[in-house]
């Protein structure tokens, strides 16, 4: 990958309210990824978005949901002659997390809508998907 030949330009935008007990954040970026050759840079959205709300419902309760938009991208063939488009995505999540002393459970269903998306060319992406994290300080 030739670095010194990436150029990219944009606007990017962050905004985190708190309004207890919810907490909701917003990120927004505009950018243009060009190659020094003239070819857009591969993989990487013209625009993307991220919304996160939490609900604190007391000192051990928390719930969140996250969306994350990615607008089209596109990606060349190996010599470069030809550009696929990949489209548009969003996702969103939802977590819980549990605190108690020193014990911290977080729970994620990821996906939640099972939308089918591609980050690459021919590679499937997860789909529905449930995660949980446990974790003891001491």
């Amino acid at each position: 990958v030739n670095i010194d030949g990436f150029i990219t330009r944009g606007a990017e935008a962050f905004v985190s309210r708190e309004f207890k007990p919810y907490k909701a954040s917003i990120s927004l970026s505009k950018t243009d990824y060009s190659l020094s050759n003239g070819l857009k840079a591969q993989k990487k959205p013209y625009e993307s978005a991220t919304f996160k709300l939490e609900y604190k419902y007391s000192d051990s309760h928390l719930f969140a949901m996250s969306v994350l938009y990615n607008s089209r991208r596109y990606e060349y063939t190996k010599n470069q002659t030809k550009k696929n488009t990949l489209k548009a995505y969003e996702v969103v999540d939802l977590k819980y997390i549990y605190s108690k002393n020193s014990l911290r459970v977080m729970t994620t269903i990821k996906n939640i809508f099972n939308r089918d998306y591609e980050t690459s060319m021919n590679y499937s992406t997860q789909g529905l998907g449930a995660q949980l994290n446990l974790q003891y300080l001491y």
